[in-house]
């Protein structure tokens, strides 16, 4: 499931974008607009046109390259959304949800080496102070489309999500030890239930991906059941 760059981005740094039915559809926005309609409908072969089209009218523009690297991972095209994040990682800024991404595109790629270089990024820049309250990282984080869709737009959610998403590839990548420490820290977050239901939703997305992986994330779930609680006091 990839993140979705929505109409409407709850952040200081963002004003609401409204789309007017009226704009010629052939311009870029118009079709980005399309696109995060279709993609929110669950219409994903159509949301995917919708962004190419828009990218062929402003290759530069990372919100068209953000949603159509989300679309691309939704429709198990991961190698393609691997590189549609890292294209969009190339130059800053650099997200940290589009480096959450693009490790998790990696992992269902069955690329675990890339994955586990993209989120040892996505950790070290969680440890910078207020990583999560400035420029792109303040904005909503939308997984998922229409009655399933859930959303992160506090630093507690996100810190919480992005903590257990690194800590699966940890576990995968041989270490056990440091996913259960990534484990507990998320385990002491206000939003780790919420964290917990879309990283649930991931899970299930890698299974099916990496059947073969099946065992290590069974694993890695009764880890998450009995997370050992942090000493008081601990960061």
């Amino acid at each position: 499931m990839g993140a979705l760059s929505v109409t409407v981005v709850k952040s200081p740094n963002h004003s609401p974008i409204i789309y007017d039915t009226e704009l010629d559809p052939d311009l870029p926005e118009a079709r980005f607009g399309l696109g995060v309609l279709a993609h929110r409908d669950g219409q994903l072969e159509a949301a995917r046109q919708h962004y190419e089209q828009a990218l062929d009218g402003a290759p530069g523009n990372r919100r068209y390259l953000t949603n159509l690297a989300g679309v691309l991972l939704d429709l198990g095209e991961h190698q393609a959304a691997l590189a549609a994040y890292e294209r969009l990682l190339a130059t800053p800024p650099r997200p940290l949800l589009a480096r959450l991404d693009a490790g998790k595109a990696a992992r269902r790629a069955g690329d675990l080496e890339r994955a586990a270089w993209h989120h040892r990024q996505l950790a070290r820049g969680l440890r910078r102070p207020g990583a999560l309250e400035s420029g792109e990282n303040a904005a909503q984080w939308t997984f998922g489309t229409g009655a399933k869709e859930v959303t992160m737009d506090t630093p507690a959610s996100k810190r919480a999500y992005a903590l257990l998403t690194v800590a699966l590839t940890r576990f995968l990548a041989g270490d056990p030890s440091g996913a259960g420490e990534l484990v507990r820290q998320a385990a002491a977050s206000p939003e780790h239930r919420r964290a917990l239901a879309v990283l649930a939703r991931d899970l299930r997305a890698l299974t099916g991906a990496r059947p073969e992986l099946g065992a290590q994330v069974e694993a890695f779930r009764e880890l998450l059941d009995a997370p050992v609680p942090l000493p008081q006091g601990a960061d």
